[in-house]
C-alpha cells in the first residue's frame, strides 16, 4: 500500500497535477471537492457552517454562497481556523479510510501541511510556481482579485518549508506539457 498527497499553493497548478494523473489511469481523491459537497443543502456540514458564519451566507434558493463564506473567513482568523476545522476533522476520517483501504491511494490536498495531514501520507508531492503566475492565474480563472489571491497565499505556509518538507517537487511555471512530463516521470513506477 502506499499513498500519496499532490499539495502546493493556491494558483500553483494542483488541479492540473491531478488532472494528468487522472488522464493516465489514475484515480485521485479531491480534498477540495469533497469539502464543496460537504457544503451542499443537506450535506454533512451544511447546517454547522450555517450555525457558525449566520444564515446571511444562505442564497435565495438555500444553498450556501461559498465566495460570501470566503470573504467571512479571509477577514477573521479565528473564525477562519473554526471552520477550517469542522472541514479538516471530517476530512481526516475519510482519507485514513481511503489510505487503509487501497493499494495506492492519491489525494489533492490544498492545505496538507498546515492541517497535518501530511503524516498521514508515504509521499508528498508538491507543485509549486512564481507567485505572479499564481496570482495571474487565480485572476483569469477564478476571478479572484490580486489582494484576494495575496491574502490567501499569506495565510498558508511558505513556499520554501514546503519544499523541505516534500518528496517530489514539480515547478509549474511552464506549459502544461512542461508539468505532464514532470507527473508522468515521477508517476512511472506507480501502476
Amino acid at each position: 500500500m502506499k499513498s500519496i498527497a499532490i499539495t502546493g499553493t493556491i494558483g500553483s497548478g494542483k488541479s492540473a497535477c491531478s488532472q494528468i494523473l487522472r488522464e493516465a489511469g489514475f484515480q485521485v481523491f479531491d480534498c477540495d471537492k469533497e469539502c464543496h459537497a460537504y457544503l451542499t443543502v443537506g450535506g454533512l456540514l451544511y447546517q454547522r457552517v450555517i450555525d457558525l458564519l449566520g444564515s446571511e451566507i444562505l442564497s435565495v434558493d438555500g444553498t450556501i454562497d461559498r465566495k460570501m463564506v470566503a470573504s467571512l473567513i479571509f477577514s477573521d482568523l479565528d473564525l477562519k481556523k473554526k471552520y477550517e476545522q469542522m472541514f479538516h476533522d471530517e476530512l481526516k476520517v475519510q482519507l485514513k479510510h481511503h489510505i487503509a483501504s487501497c493499494d495506492l491511494f492519491i489525494a489533492e490536498v490544498p492545505l496538507l501541511f498546515e492541517t497535518g495531514f501530511d503524516e498521514l501520507f508515504d509521499e508528498v508531492w508538491l507543485v509549486v510556481c512564481d507567485e505572479k503566475i499564481a496570482v495571474k492565474r487565480c485572476m483569469e480563472n477564478r476571478n479572484m482579485s490580486e489582494q484576494e489571491v495575496l491574502s490567501r497565499i499569506r495565510t498558508q505556509m511558505s513556499v520554501e518549508l514546503k519544499k523541505e518538507k516534500s518528496d517530489v517537487l514539480f515547478e509549474n511555471n511552464g506549459t502544461l506539457d512542461d508539468l505532464r512530463n514532470q507527473v508522468m516521470e515521477a508517476s512511472k513506477g506507480l501502476k
